[in-house]
């Protein structure tokens, strides 16, 4: 049985792609997405190359960290509630033992405690619900991803937009926004958050150990590819932004 060539002398992965090219992405928000979002304040739907990400968002709400008397006065954050399920036969089935399930939620959690603005949600609830329809690869990310334009569509208050993306040493090459083949025959995978405006890190998790010399390089990538997200991300923000500002007018008759 022949090897599988990751890379041709055409200077392209086994998907067609070149070297630091990212899958194509497609953003749906609140009433586009392929969800009934009756009874939620947020949604988004991500594709991101064969991936496909829902999330709901509801809140801010009471009901947030059940805390007394000196608990409660030095923790006052908000409360962050994730559920994940996997929709996708790639992906295990809503077990919250589930090593992969409790890598996204952390992951989440981790991101959005520091990228949701603390003080105006003290003690309240923002619960966040994650169905993974389809999963090939770099899903953290696109879970990442799908979640801060859903906190957004709820109108939670974040400290700039988040993007997040993933590389993969492969063959001595860096790839960037890696496949389920790619990433399983890696030596190594990079998975970053980061603000959009700034570039300003929030979420790093690297598997497998790297040389120093080539670690910057893996990171120089992957914040770079944080950037094909945003992009499209503001565009389609901006856009929905005004759908809904016209929607309420016609609405109001004003």
């Amino acid at each position: 049985m022949s090897k599988l060539e990751y890379f041709s002398l055409e200077g392209l992965r086994i998907d067609g792609r070149r070297e630091r090219e990212v899958r194509n992405i497609e953003i749906a928000c609140g009433f586009e997405c392929d969800v009934d979002i009756s009874g939620y304040d947020g949604a988004s739907q991500i594709k991101h190359g064969l991936n496909k990400v829902q999330v709901l968002v509801k809140g801010p709400s009471e009901g947030g960290k059940a805390l007394r008397g000196a608990q409660r006065a030095l923790d006052d954050s908000v409360d962050i509630r994730v559920e994940v399920m996997f929709s996708t036969d790639k992906g295990p089935k809503s077990s919250k033992n589930d090593r992969m399930v409790t890598d996204i939620v952390n992951a989440i959690k981790g991101t959005f405690g520091e990228a949701i603005i603390q003080d105006m949600y003290k003690r309240l609830a923002i619960r966040i619900f994650v169905n993974i329809i389809e999963a090939d690869g770099g899903i953290k990310s696109t879970v990442l991803n799908a979640v801060g334009v859903a906190l957004i569509d709820a109108g939670i208050a974040l400290r700039d937009l988040t993007s997040s993306c993933s590389v993969v040493l492969l063959e001595n090459r860096i790839f960037t926004d890696g496949n389920h083949l790619e990433i399983n025959a890696a030596t190594a995978e990079l998975t970053v958050a980061v603000y959009s405006s700034s570039g300003k890190m929030i979420y790093v998790d690297l598997r497998s150990k790297v040389p120093v010399k080539e670690l910057d390089d893996l990171f120089d990538a992957c914040v770079r590819g944080t950037g094909h997200f945003s992009r499209i991300a503001k565009e389609k923000l901006r856009s929905h932004a005004f759908e809904i500002f016209a929607l309420n007018q016609r609405i109001h008759g004003t």
